[in-house]
């Protein structure tokens, strides 16, 4: 099974991948089996390097603008890309110039999760509602 359709599988079932440090971290909010665990550990290498390839389609903080606007084909509209540190003048609804923001460690955490275009629209839903930040799995 390739790396890709791994990470998917483990995230429908709430397992998720990060990297601390130089350590892989498992995210999960039940048990592993020891079966899961042998798993892992086993495409430990795999994940690590597909956790970084992942990252590094995220351009560095100093390569981009603080904000850009681009049109989601998944989301059919508009959002701002921004860095982390970006300062802007959000409205009373958490949007910038009328358009739900996504910070550079929202956008790695979803990437992380391998999310489905379904999942992408309901979080989507939540954070124009709502406002926030994709905090983990959830909404801050």
């Amino acid at each position: 099974m390739e790396i890709a359709t791994f990470v998917e599988k483990a995230a429908r079932r709430g397992i998720r991948f990060e990297i601390e440090g130089i350590d892989l971290a498992i995210l999960t909010d039940t048990l592993l089996t020891p079966s899961q665990i042998r798993t892992i550990e086993a495409r430990e290498p795999e994940l690590i390097a597909w956790i970084k390839a992942q990252e590094s389609l995220i351009a560095p903080q100093d390569s981009i603008p603080k904000c850009e606007f681009i049109f989601s084909r998944v989301l059919e509209e508009e959002v701002a890309l921004a860095r982390d540190n970006a300062n802007l003048e959000l409205d009373e609804y958490g949007l910038y110039k009328g358009r739900v923001v996504y910070r550079d460690s929202e956008m790695r955490r979803l990437m992380a999760q391998s999310p489905s275009p379904e999942h992408l629209r309901s979080v989507h839903a939540v954070k124009k509602e709502f406002g926030g930040e994709i905090e983990g799995e959830g909404i801050r």
